[in-house]
């Protein structure tokens, strides 16, 4: 198996390169991001792998997430469920358009660019596999 690594340039749609954050958007994100590094922190020694994704999903939703994107677990006809999933919309029925899979920080499940056989990628393989085609569409899809 070849992993290509991909970065934000090469993902995202150009237009969202352009749009750039004002300083006020700018300063209150890195005040944000600041305090959940140092929530992780705090949190990864003694709680478990949910606390940590309610921690991540409390932050993205502080960013821009609130009304416009539904973000939740996603189950797939009751087998698997997804740790967070990012929806295309702010309704349960819009298509999903980000699957995360968290893990724990320094848990020997996560991928890494050196080793990426691990159960992080085995899982996040598996939900866009269950995704795509549940919901019969045709979406172009990375794991990260």
């Amino acid at each position: 198996m070849k992993i290509n690594k991909l970065g934000p340039q090469q993902i995202l749609n150009k237009t969202y390169l352009k749009d750039k954050p004002t300083i006020p958007q700018y300063e209150a994100f890195i005040t944000r991001l600041k305090r959940f590094i140092q929530q992780i922190d705090v949190a990864q020694e003694n709680q478990n792998e949910e606390h940590l994704k309610n921690l991540l999903t409390a932050f993205l939703t502080e960013q821009a997430c609130k009304a416009d994107f539904y973000l939740n677990t996603n189950a797939h006809k009751g087998c698997i469920e997804t740790d967070l999933a990012i929806n295309n919309g702010p309704s349960v029925t819009d298509p999903t358009a980000v699957i995360l899979e968290t893990k724990k920080p320094g848990s020997r499940e996560m991928s890494t660019p050196e080793n990426p056989n691990r159960k992080a990628l085995h899982e996040a393989i598996l939900y866009l596999l269950y995704e795509t085609y549940s919901s019969q569409t045709a979406n172009k899809g990375y794991v990260q």
